[in-house]
């Protein structure tokens, strides 16, 4: 089931100051909608949403993803140092302390986004209808890669944008870690819905 958030584009989501209060009001809107109609899991879209975790979840009756970033705790637990762990993110630079403390994670140092004129982030961020999916495997690629040579330490990879989750096997391949995509993080979070 989908329930489509009216009122809320990706700047306010992504953007430097979210607007935390109108994003609770409207996701756990959306949310509980879901819910009432049978869902037995609600999950987000968007990575950016883990600041609103802890604030969304006790408010919808079923279980709460509000982004791929609750992964980090399961990697934690199951001893996976923070400063083994990286994240590939749509936009880096707006991926803040706030996300990881909303989700109640860690913020690992090894944090690598889409570069700013890139065909993918560009889709995103434009709400484009169209992909070039040579393009934006390249794209996904090239920042795999660098977070590859940036950070040696990392032995599992959490994709934090929901839309990296289709190139899973292309940041695999280039690094050669466990990759976590949100489908992970549901599987995990949510193991009655298999």
């Amino acid at each position: 089931m989908i329930e489509t958030m009216r009122g809320l584009g990706v700047a306010d989501i992504v953007g430097a100051q979210p607007k935390s209060q109108k994003i609770v009001e409207t996701v756990t809107h959306a949310a509980r909608i879901v819910a009432a109609r049978g869902a037995r899991c609600v999950v987000t879209s968007c990575g950016f949403l883990a600041q609103i975790q802890a604030q969304t979840a006790p408010q919808v009756s079923v279980p709460f993803i509000a982004s791929s970033l609750l992964s980090i705790e399961d990697l934690v637990a199951r001893g996976i140092r923070v400063d083994q762990i990286g994240v590939l993110t749509f936009n880096v630079d707006a991926l803040t302390r706030v996300h990881f403390d909303g989700a109640g994670v860690p913020m690992p140092i090894a944090r690598v986004g889409l570069p700013a004129h890139s065909h993918l982030r560009t889709c995103i961020e434009t709400d484009a209808t169209t992909l070039d999916l040579s393009k934006a495997d390249a794209d996904v690629r090239a920042m795999s890669e660098a977070l590859r040579l940036r950070f040696a330490s990392v032995r599992a990879v959490v994709l934090e944008c929901t839309n990296l989750a289709p190139y899973r096997a292309a940041v695999q391949a280039v690094c050669g870690w466990e990759v976590i995509d949100i489908c992970d993080t549901v599987r995990t979070r949510c193991p009655t819905l298999h």
